[in-house]
């Protein structure tokens, strides 16, 4: 008799590598040819310098709750936010709402809700004559915060007899003008930020990307700042959207000075190589060159080379102080930069100062900060308080698209709409009962035939922009997020403090 086999367990699967490599190629757009100029600098803009200046975040108090088996084990958000991208969705969020569009609102909501509070302990004491405090007591042999109560003090109830009799007649006022603020907070969708998070992760692709290559080509190992600002950066299709901030204009300006500066002092010495030449032709002197000679060719170098010795020298390594973990995107710059080292061998080698991390993570959040205004307009002017992935491509279309020449067509489609024959008809027996006074019946929508008819409307692109490259990626990652599982979803909205 056969004996019955016993089926063996199948062995546990192992994880699945993040995504990285799904990221969508880079936007590549039609290219401009830009005039050469004599030193590969780009011409300032003329822009007054904004002050760079970050507003002031209100500390809060986080509980890291764990509910992972293993210690160890990663975080939710490093998973699905490498398949979204490298910068993350809730650190753009935390720009575009705290720190910008509802900063001022948040900071006087603060103020009002510090004196509602206030006189609510107040009363509070009065009522129960006790104070409430906490203090760290030992729990199970750890340390945590304990809330107790204590007999209060005459100083105590007579200090919160002062508080109430002072905040009691404008309470009603300050109750209300609290609701005021919290709903004119303006709101954001969960998509918003995820597409705005890919316009920035893009934009600081292309620049990495281009001082890669100008690195390459110089010959050189560290990506220093003013290898982004050579040759070629006016032709990056997302140029129209850091051109006008204040980072990228101040160093502009400063590395066309230093490059003019240069160029200047090297003129000078060869004119004067040059006559010390003529001077020794003249008279028949013979001197054995030493080292390199030092004729024109020489001394005025490629212009890269000029920009270079000009600038301060910079290294890759760190500084000591750093930038608040919180508002910084140094981090993830090297992320980015780190990714592009992985798909491009030629990259491996190379370095990134941490000048131009501090540079790039400035740029992205003068960005927010320039997209801030226009958001709030085109939402305000589609009657909605909400800023949705829509409102955020809509404000980058018209950065992207200033300036280029627009290419207008007429679309047909064919859509199914209630007859107008009927709708005409029923028209009319409405304005027949009314002439006669009686009562007219509105037909169920549902009994109105439907017709296929042709619908016309205007389509408007700008292909030399970059907008539609750009979009396509948006919206491929936008599909990529409503495939995550509301789990995924919030962990990849809950954004984790990294060290910088």
């Amino acid at each position: 008799m056969a004996t019955k086999q016993t089926r063996q367990p199948r062995p546990p699967r192992k994880a699945a590598a993040p995504l990285a490599e799904a990221t969508p190629a880079p936007v590549d757009a039609q290219k401009v040819e830009a005039p050469k100029a004599e030193v590969s600098v780009v011409a300032p803009v003329e822009q007054t310098p904004v002050a760079d200046t970050v507003a002031e975040q209100t500390p809060t108090v986080e509980a890291a709750v764990s509910t992972q088996p293993n210690a160890d084990a990663p975080h939710p958000n490093k998973h699905t936010g490498r398949r979204i991208g490298d910068i993350p969705s809730a650190r753009i969020r935390r720009h575009m709402d705290k720190l910008n569009i509802n900063s001022l609102l948040d900071e006087q909501l603060k103020l009002l809700k510090r004196d509602i509070l206030a006189f609510k302990n107040a009363s509070n004491i009065l009522e129960t004559k006790n104070v409430n405090f906490t203090s760290n007591s030992d729990v199970n042999g750890k340390k945590k915060l304990v809330h107790e109560t204590r007999p209060a003090t005459e100083a105590e109830l007579a200090d919160a007899k002062s508080t109430v009799e002072r905040l009691q007649p404008s309470m009603s006022d300050l109750e209300s003008k609290s609701a005021a603020l919290t709903r004119g907070r303006t709101r954001f969708s969960d998509e918003a930020p995820v597409a705005l998070s890919v316009v920035c992760e893009e934009m600081v692709l292309s620049l990495t990307r281009h001082g890669m290559d100008r690195v390459l080509k110089n010959k050189k190992k560290i990506i220093q700042l003013v290898h982004l600002y050579e040759e070629g950066i006016t032709e990056l299709p997302l140029y129209a959207l850091y051109r006008d901030l204040p980072s990228f204009v101040r160093n502009s300006e400063k590395l066309a000075k230093a490059a003019q500066e240069a160029n200047a002092k090297a003129h000078d010495l060869a004119l004067l190589t040059q006559a010390e030449r003529d001077f020794k032709k003249t008279h028949s002197i013979k001197a054995k060159a030493k080292g390199k000679n030092l004729n024109a060719e020489n001394i005025l170098a490629t212009p890269s080379a000029v920009a270079e010795t000009a600038q301060t020298p910079e290294t890759d390594e760190e500084p000591d102080e750093v930038h608040d973990s919180k508002t910084s995107f140094k981090h993830y710059i090297q992320q980015i930069f780190k990714g592009l080292q992985e798909s491009n061998v030629d990259y491996k080698d190379l370095r990134m100062s941490h000048g131009v991390k501090a540079y790039l993570s400035d740029l992205v959040v003068e960005f927010i900060r320039k997209l801030s205004g226009p958001l709030v307009l085109i939402a305000t002017s589609m009657k909605n308080k909400t800023v949705s992935e829509i409102v955020v491509m809509r404000a980058v279309h018209l950065f992207m698209t200033d300036g280029h020449a627009p290419v207008k067509s007429i679309a047909f489609k064919e859509e199914k709409v209630r007859d107008p024959a009927f709708v005409k008809a029923e028209a009319v027996k409405q304005e027949e009962a009314k002439k006669a006074g009686t009562a007219y019946t509105k037909p169920d929508v549902s009994s109105i035939p439907l017709v296929d008819v042709f619908v016309a409307s205007q389509v408007t692109l700008y292909p030399t922009s970059g907008y539609d490259e750009l979009n396509n990626v948006v919206q491929e990652k936008l599909k990529l997020y409503s495939s995550l599982s509301e789990e995924a979803k919030k962990a990849l909205n809950e954004e984790a403090v990294v060290a910088q």
